[in-house]
């Protein structure tokens, strides 16, 4: 009988510690970027790579995220909606550059999941974009892979790491200048994202399919 009793309370807390663990709350807050928020990420391969993530509400339970780089040069620009089940891309736009063009393309969704709180579930968005009249497929998956702890501003966040598989290839036969640039670009990359409570996004790792590794890690928030 002990031992039927001490099998359940370790259940109870087991079942309990699971409940407390709430994914929201390590991921961006909307309330929380009333006025917009900048938060700076700098590689720690190449210090002199940054970027600026500009963080605004802009409705209930809707954020706008705009990334730059060093230059002032757009990355991309995601808007998104979060709900009782995750989070839901609305929108989402994004530069490319190839040699000496330059250009900024709609992405149509076909599925438009960012994040999902059920961390036993992946989340994956699907669509394309047209470069050039060139038809290009982006599909991302996304899943949970482990709690650990990460440093920012010298205090310990509790921090959710997930694996992000990134896909990106032509739907049609480039033209040349697309060819050219197709060649020296690599497009498709494995990144590993760490979300600390009641920050969100504090680092994400990439891993290229040449070897290559990038890793961005979050040094500032104004």
């Amino acid at each position: 009988m002990r031992n039927i009793g001490i099998l359940s309370l370790f259940i109870v807390i087991l079942f309990s510690c699971s409940e407390e663990l709430n994914t929201k709350e390590f991921y961006f807050k909307p309330s929380d970027f009333r006025p917009a928020k900048t938060y700076k990420f700098q590689s720690l391969e190449n210090p002199l790579k940054i970027e600026y993530w500009k963080i605004s509400n802009i409705g209930k339970n809707e954020i706008l995220t705009v990334r730059n780089n060093t230059k002032g040069q757009l990355i991309d620009e995601l808007k998104e909606k979060l709900s009782e089940k995750g989070s839901i891309l609305t929108s989402y736009k994004r530069s490319f550059t190839g040699g000496e063009w330059i250009m900024t393309s709609e992405f149509y969704p076909k599925e438009r999941e960012l994040m999902k709180w059920d961390l036993k579930e992946k989340s994956n968005y699907d669509g394309e974009f047209v470069i050039n009249g060139i038809i290009w497929n982006l599909k991302r998956e996304r899943e949970f892979l482990e709690i650990t702890e990460l440093k920012f501003d010298s205090d310990n966040y509790e921090t959710l790491i997930f694996k992000d598989k990134y896909f990106l290839k032509p739907l049609s036969n480039p033209n040349q200048n697309l060819k050219e640039w197709l060649d020296k670009t690599v497009n498709n990359f494995i990144q590993y994202s760490y979300f600390a409570k009641g920050i969100g996004l504090v680092k994400y790792k990439r891993e290229y399919d040449n070897g290559e590794i990038e890793t961005m890690e979050l040094v500032e928030i104004n």
